[in-house]
């Protein structure tokens, strides 16, 4: 059978349309099968050690090596393969409202509020802004409506922090990030990505970037899917 490894490591649903792959130990067969509708799969192999793949488009690829499963060739067997569904962290980027000194002016109050009713509705479990009211204030609103607490963080200093955070803690989930006109390249570059792919311009405060992330973890090496599109707050 084919069972989801879920994340605090217990054994979800079944999983139906993997392909499964099994590579003989010397390489001389090569045999795939597909589990049905309810995660089932049956397959004959002859005696021996196989280097077991498994590839789904919604999970991780599972592979066996360096181990092997060891086909006795002596009746059935029940080989329980587990795969851990792929993670989509989802970023929504944007700048501080428009502001007066280091406060919102009175049309930055206003798209204070718009956020909550563009932002509400897209699940976001945590916010951050950074050291300044301008930030702050553009986001308490929302914070407010979904009843969580502002993750506060240094304007230069702990953008690498940030994504480190992001993509542990939050790893799944939506955050929306508060940054300002100088910060928002260092913020996307910080989860991997390309800042020329994010259309918010030093004079706009109406458009957010959304950054996807697939995988976890993979912003230790560099690897990451990395996919900016721009949408407008009002």
């Amino acid at each position: 059978m084919m069972y989801e490894r879920k994340p605090d490591g217990g054994i979800g649903p079944k999983i139906p349309g993997v392909k499964i792959t099994f590579v003989r130990e010397n390489g001389s067969a090569t045999k795939t099968v597909t589990t049905n509708k309810d995660g089932f799969y049956r397959i004959s192999l002859k005696k021996g050690r196989y280097i077991v793949s498994a590839t789904h488009s919604d999970y991780e690829e599972y592979t066996s090596s360096p181990g092997f499963i060891v086909v006795t060739g002596s009746g059935y067997q029940t080989g329980n393969i587990f795969m851990k569904k792929i993670l989509m962290t989802t970023v929504l980027l944007i700048r501080h409202a428009e502001k007066s000194n280091d406060s919102l002016s009175s049309a930055g109050m206003l798209r204070a509020d718009e956020l909550v009713h563009v932002a509400k509705k897209a699940g976001v479990e945590a916010i951050f802004a950074t050291n300044t009211n301008r930030s702050q204030e553009t986001v308490q609103p929302l914070a407010t409506e979904l009843g969580l607490i502002l993750n506060i963080y240094q304007q230069y200093d702990e953008i690498q922090e940030i994504s480190n955070k992001v993509l542990t803690k939050y790893a799944g989930k939506v955050v929306l990030v508060a940054g300002h006109s100088d910060t928002l390249h260092t913020i996307i570059e910080a989860f991997g990505g390309d800042p020329n792919k994010c259309c918010i311009n030093g004079d706009e405060f109406d458009n957010l970037c959304v950054i996807t992330i697939y995988g976890p973890g993979k912003y230790m090496d560099g690897s990451r899917d990395f996919d900016p599109m721009c949408a407008e707050l009002l």
